[in-house]
């Protein structure tokens, strides 16, 4: 499945459309057709981690992905503080890299 703005997806017989994905935090925005929208988990659409660890025991990229599955879990935050103070440097936005890269 994928998951871009603009995109349909139903959920439970409710026909909704994507409104806007926050894939460094995991979630999306979905518009029902009244114009209610709501912010939804990508968690609905990850496999367990007991079948990955447990797939892991035959298949060795399944074990390594359910190592790193806690990516998914919590958001990430990023601090550039002690290399700007040390290298006098700047961060990069991240809207402004994303789009940058995306086109």
């Amino acid at each position: 499945m994928q998951i871009a703005p603009g995109r349909q997806v139903a959920l439970n017989g409710v026909e909704w459309t994507v409104d806007d994905v926050h894939g460094q935090l995991g979630r999306l925005v979905l518009v029902d057709g009244d114009g209610r929208a709501e912010t939804r988990s990508f968690r609905w659409l990850i496999m367990p981690h007991f079948v990955m660890r447990t797939a892991g025991l035959i298949v060795p990229i399944a074990r390594e992905m359910a190592e790193m599955d806690y990516q998914w879990y919590a958001p990430f935050h990023m601090d550039a503080t002690e290399a700007a103070d040390t290298f006098r440097l700047t961060a990069t936005d991240f809207d402004f890299a994303v789009r940058n890269e995306v086109g």
